[in-house]
């Protein structure tokens, strides 16, 4: 402990680990350890004291061994882990390497002369190779009095031994070892049970895991079993994806202590991280990648094949989605070394706001697929309580995507409400497994007070009656108020006959004459912060001003040293890195750790700020004169300078910093906040930081998150949710301010990363902050106004108000742009977003009435719905003309549209082509054809692909002009790779492979390979309609070529889930009724005339009504839905209904394009 490279600090043990050096040398007359002063240090930290007997054969072995328990460093969670320290020889500067290791996970622990004074090399391309483990005094003698009693019994021992061989026989040591410092045990209690549910579950799994990789499977199945088990009268569906673990129960019963304990378990099975939600730090999916990070810095320790292996399964599954990995690298930088030899990637394109969800969760998902393939993953997330929409839709993807993996999560189940968990806990493509922690009975209460004092059940019993009475058997809170009973002198160490003691008649003084139960059954929830909160109050002021800083603040992740890992990869060497001090490296090591953390250097510059105590709210000068005063002038100077300061100035610092340092060496006594690394800090547990954050009244709180966000606002590298987070909780004390356009930057920054990310109810909430932020006129420019940011502030929330399904709102602020936007091209992305609320509600007819009126206001005329075919004739011959005169080398070759105008003309008529498909095939060619007949006068754009494709279609399927629409494939196919970005791309493949390929003579099979690709292609433009889409296509073929109709459903039910989340029921309709034919085909239906998709749990005529209530036209969808169902008619002898459905197909035929 005094070298000063480990977590512990000295204390008595530090003494009687000194004692045993002594009775070692004493005994062999030479020191355990030789060398230079580091290698004494290296031996220290990391190699058992030699055996005595070893050196000294004719010491007992037993003495021996006390000296070894004096002198016990490493923890025995290390030891029981299986894992070894090496020790290599030295290096050319004398240095040596300490290596642990534990099967193939390798982690980073200490560093050279700079952090620790040992210098870490690998024998492997100079990286770190290590394995985490803990300096720890625990298993020591805890007192003098214990190693007296063992000593005395080696005396007896050896009086009455008649053994020359063995002079002292063996006996347990420390039994007597009652230490005079109090100390709580660090055993866990009465979840035994619970412990080998979820390590059996871990073991299974591994095991299930291990077999696919001899197998050679990816060992992540993309699908669940289709096949059903009865049971009784139950039913039950065989899962084989992710195995869920949900640990729930009130605050402070133990989940986080009892999912930590098992986290060895599952390290030995494969790669296992651990992370904690926080409410008071809301970064979108921070938890989620803080585990992800902690994977890939295992994995970067692994050989550079190993790790360029993982890059090309990486590579390969994303396909077309691998430019997004740009997304991650911001998110999670140790992706940066393992992409560091790859290609530069264009810049991503700019997506709609559900098209963002999409894309990421879709990158992230092959990411984590990608890891998973190598290795068991399991995923520790405590807290999902306090989780973010954001994260919890992303878990819910991570279930759903079926990857064969562990996550285990805490929640208190409490405090959220079951239907915001319902993705999560009822997917039907996971195995769930509900832990439910009950308060500790009245056994293993007297267990854990009994190991504390160390006196017997029955001496303890009245204690633990009344402990039970008042904390109703939650283990936090026992524990708490056992130490404020030791703070009280309620508990004692009776020296004179070296035991622990306690006053039961001042015990029950101190909780009261029903000894704090409150005389009747409370439910556990009731156990609140209230105990912990009065706790707090009785601290000095120093200590409460401290904790209120610091609740605001956050709790913060243990910043683990794995971070010098990237230092490496990203080209540092060890002569750069003594170049810099130990607190400058100590800096740039924490910039690449993931986590919230509050550190002292920020807690003292808030601290001597204005005390806001006696702030006065009412009036608007007082309040605009302390927040201009927040700068860093004075404690600029002290804090972060080496510049002189005045003697009054150095004067006033120093008593705030005593104030400071007082404060928090309290909370480090009473042991509510835990040192981390140097000036790092958390607390002890979540509940003192909420009892923490109730200290402060409303009002206080607002003004100090203000004071907070300045203060980040003023660092460069601050992450800017948290500032934007700081600034929504005190945006009414903002909006008094005369200018405000700082603080909207801010927030604007915030809802562009979440937004771009897939967090869009955090980028909602930014945004909508930004909106209430504005001016009273907006939409003029003046000294806090702009236009601009007017214009593009309303039409983000109205997008994003659009998407969670806020009509009203969207409807509201789409009217002021309409209203206020000064051009046709600012009005259009408003019509679009207006069209798109139609398209969800399946009513086509007013959304192509939106896009056409946003055309003719952008200067196209002749667009209506009316159009007759003679129209549509008439346009068709004469772009045919044009296409034929100029060549299809020629087309190729064409420049692109650069003129904002027509470019938003054609991304409306690609969008009205679209949606004119529910409505009608005329519409449809005429759509098309004018984006064609655009794109040849103006040059190409994005759209142009796809137009030509659905003209295509016309050439062939209307005018029977076959080799024209074959050649127009072969064009549509050039235009798309070279103009178009990915969602394009997707529309443009799948109509060329519905419409055009098979006019060379193509077997349908080779269909599916463009449907493949747009696929990959939809889901990296973040397009769930044409994913889907593809993957509907892409089952379809494989039914009607023949594949294995168990291989074809389980397409086709990962297609029905993606379109599900494009909330349109008719895409949903058609993948149903496929997916109902080859079930009634495989014989698990009805199977009768009326009732042919009909089984236990799915009734056709309940389901079609369901899903085209909404829909305005519903022949087009219901004629792919009958032409389904007529397959299983026929073969079953039913033609009767089977003629009755074909013509009715007949009717809607006209109807398609």
């Amino acid at each position: 402990e005094q070298t000063g490279r480990t977590s512990y600090y000295p204390d008595h043990r530090t003494d009687l680990y000194s004692l045993g050096i002594v009775f070692f040398t004493l005994l062999t007359r030479k020191l355990p350890f030789e060398g230079g002063p580091m290698d004494i240090i290296h031996s220290v930290l990391s190699r058992k004291v030699p055996l005595v007997h070893e050196v000294r054969p004719d010491v007992p072995s037993i003495i021996s061994l006390i000296i070894e328990k004096l002198t016990s460093k490493v923890s025995n969670i290390c030891m029981e882990a299986g894992w070894s320290i090496d020790v290599s020889p030295p290096y050319s500067d004398g240095v040596r390497c300490f290596v642990v290791r534990q099967f193939n996970d390798i982690y980073c622990l200490f560093l050279g002369h700079v952090l620790f004074g040992v210098d870490i090399k690998s024998r492997e391309h100079g990286l770190c190779r290590c394995m985490p483990w803990r300096i720890s005094p625990d298993d020591r003698y805890n007192s003098a009095n214990g190693l007296l009693k063992d000593l005395l019994e080696c005396q007896r021992r050896l009086t009455q031994s008649s053994d020359s061989s063995e002079p002292i026989a063996h006996f347990p040591l420390g039994q007597l070892d009652v230490a005079s410092l109090f100390t709580l045990p660090s055993t866990i209690f009465g979840r035994q049970n619970e412990i080998e549910q979820i390590t059996s579950i871990i073991k299974r799994v591994a095991d299930t895991h291990a077999q696919f990789s001899k197998g050679g499977s990816s060992g992540s199945e993309t699908a669940i079993s289709t096949a059903f088990v009865k049971n009784g009268t139950s039913v039950v569906k065989e899962k084989n994806g992710c195995e869920f673990i949900v640990v729930c129960g009130p605050g402070g019963i133990g989940k986080s202590t009892l999912v930590n304990l098992i986290q060895t378990t599952a390290r030995e099975s494969g790669y296992m991280a651990a992370s904690k939600f926080d409410s008071k730090q809301q970064i979108p999916y921070s938890p989620i990648l803080r585990c992800v990070s902690t994977i890939l810095k295992q994995l970067l320790t692994e050989s550079e094949d190993e790790i360029h292996r993982f890059y090309t399964r990486l590579r390969d599954n994303l396909g077309p989605q691998f430019v997004n990995v740009q997304l991650m690298i911001d998110l999670v930088p140790e992706l940066k070394p393992i992409l560091a030899n790859m290609p530069s990637l264009p810049a991503l394109e700019q997506l709609s706001s559900g098209e963002n969800v999409a894309r990421f969760h879709s990158v992230f998902l092959e990411v984590i697929r990608s890891i998973a393939q190598r290795r068991m993953l399991t995923l520790f997330l405590d807290d999902l309580q306090q989780a973010d929409e954001s994260s919890l839709d992303l878990i819910a993807s991570l279930v759903a995507a079926k990857i064969k993996m562990i996550i285990i999560v805490t929640f208190r189940d409490k405090e959220v409400s079951r239907e915001k968990m319902a993705s999560i806990f009822d997917s039907e493509y996971a195995r769930v497994t509900y832990i439910k922690l009950e308060p500790l009975d009245i056994t293993s209460l007297t267990e854990f007070v009994v190991a504390t004092l160390h006196r017997d059940k029955d001496t303890v019993l009245p204690m633990v009656e009344l402990i039970q009475r008042r904390t109703r058997g939650n283990p936090l809170y026992a524990r708490q108020l056992i130490l404020c009973m030791k703070k009280r002198d309620i508990i004692y160490f009776d020296r004179e006959n070296k035991k622990w003691e306690y006053d039961l008649g001042a015990m029950k003084e101190m909780l009261g004459p029903d000894g704090g139960g409150g005389g009747g059954t409370v439910d556990e929830a009731d156990v609140d912060v209230d105990f912990l909160v009065d706790h707090l109050r009785e601290l000095p002021l120093d200590a409460q001003k401290f904790l209120k800083w610091a609740s605001l603040i956050g709790k913060l992740a243990f910043p683990f040293l794995l971070g010098i890992l990237l230092v490496f990869k990203s080209g540092w060497t060890l002569e750069s890195i003594a170049r810099y001090k130990r607190s400058q490296f100590h800096a740039i090591i924490l910039r690449f750790i993931t986590g919230n953390v509050f550190d002292l250097k920020s807690i003292k510059y808030l601290m001597s700020l204005t005390d806001l105590d006696q702030s006065d709210l009412t009036n608007v000068d007082n309040v605009k004169q302390g927040i201009d005063g927040i700068q860093l002038t004075m404690l600029e100077e002290s804090l972060f300078s080496s510049q002189p300061v005045s003697i009054r100035k150095r004067d006033e610092v120093h008593h705030q910093g005593k104030d400071v340092v007082i404060g928090l060496q309290i909370l480090l006594q009473e042991g509510i906040l835990l040192p981390i690394v140097e000036d790092e800090f958390r607390f002890m547990h979540d509940r003192y930081l909420h009892a923490a954050y109730l200290l402060a009244d409303e009002t206080l709180r607002q003004k100090m998150h203000l004071k907070i966000a300045e203060f980040l606002m003023q660092d460069a590298s601050a992450e800017v949710f948290l500032i934007a987070d700081h600034l929504i909780k005190s945006a009414c004390l903002i909006a008094a301010f005369p200018q405000k356009s700082k603080y909207r930057a801010i927030l604007g920054r915030a809802g562009d990363k979440a937004s771009s990310s897939g967090a869009l109810k955090m980028a909602l909430s930014y945004y909508s902050c930004c909106l209430d932020l504005l001016t009273a006129s907006p939409w003029k420019f003046g000294l806090d106004s702009s236009y601009i940011e007017t214009l593009q502030l309303y039409l983000k929330v109205a997008e994003l108000a659009r998407w969670s399904n806020d009509t009203a709102r969207a409807i509201s602020l789409l009217k002021d742009v309409f209203s206020h936007a000064e051009s046709p091209v600012d009005r259009t992305p408003a019509w679009r977003i207006r069209s798109q609320m139609h398209y969800l509600q399946q009513n086509y007819r007013d959304g192509l009435h939106d896009l056409f009126q946003c055309l003719r206001e952008l200067g196209l005329q002749g667009i209506r719905l009316d159009i007759t075919q003679d129209e549509v004739d008439e346009l068709f011959y004469q772009l045919k003309g044009d296409i034929v005169r100029r060549g299809f080398n020629g087309l190729c070759d064409t420049p692109p549209c650069e003129d904002p105008r027509i470019l938003s003309i054609m991304g409306v008529l690609q969008e009205a082509a679209t949606v004119s498909y529910w409505h009608s095939p005329q519409l449809v060619d005429m759509m098309a054809m004018r984006l064609v007949q655009t794109s040849l006068v103006y040059g190409m754009s994005s759209a142009s692909g796809p137009g030509f494709a659905w003209f295509g279609g016309a050439a062939a399927n209307r005018y029977e002009l076959y080799s024209f629409a074959a050649d127009l494939g072969e064009l549509v196919v050039a235009l798309c790779e070279k103009y178009s970005g990915h969602s394009e791309i997707a529309r443009g493949y799948i109509a060329y492979a519905l419409l055009l390929h098979q006019w060379k003579n193509r077997h349908i099979r080779t269909g599916m390979t463009f449907f493949e690709k747009a696929y990959k292609h939809a889901l990296s433009g973040g397009d769930n309609v044409y994913s889907a889409s593809a993957l509907l296509h892409i089952g379809v073929i494989k039914f009607y070529i023949g594949e294995n109709l168990d291989d074809t459903v389980e397409q086709l039910q990962r297609g029905l889930d993606e379109s599900r989340e494009t909330s349109s029921n008719t895409i949903s309709l058609l993948f149903t009724g496929m997916i109902r034919t080859i079930l009634a085909l495989q014989g698990k239906t009805y199977a009768t005339a009326d009732a042919i998709f009909d089984d236990e749990f799915f009734r056709e005529e309940d389901y079609v009504e369901e899903s085209c209530k909404n829909t305005t036209d519903t022949l087009i969808p219901m004629s792919w839905y009958w032409s389904f169902k007529i397959v299983p008619l026929v073969l079953y002898g039913y033609y009767e209904k089977a003629a009755e459905l074909g013509f009715d197909c007949i009717k809607g035929l006209d109807c398609h394009p």
